[in-house]
């Protein structure tokens, strides 16, 4: 993993654990990722209301 990816991961985890949500209600903690992985070319889905799904393939430009 580079640094930069290392560095994008503890910046999440930080503001996740700041910014908490209820559960069923993170639509916000849903986005953040959503919007990242769609930033690299991941194809990007949710699921069941609150959940978020990336797929990842060989074309995305993950730092």
């Amino acid at each position: 993993m580079s640094n930069e990816a290392h560095s994008t991961m503890v910046e999440n985890s930080k503001y996740l654990h700041q910014h908490p949500e209820l559960s069923m209600g993170e639509s916000a903690t849903a986005d953040r990722p959503d919007e990242q992985f769609s930033a690299i070319g991941s194809e990007t889905f949710r699921c069941g209301g609150t959940g978020a799904v990336a797929v990842m393939s060989r074309t995305c430009r993950w730092p």
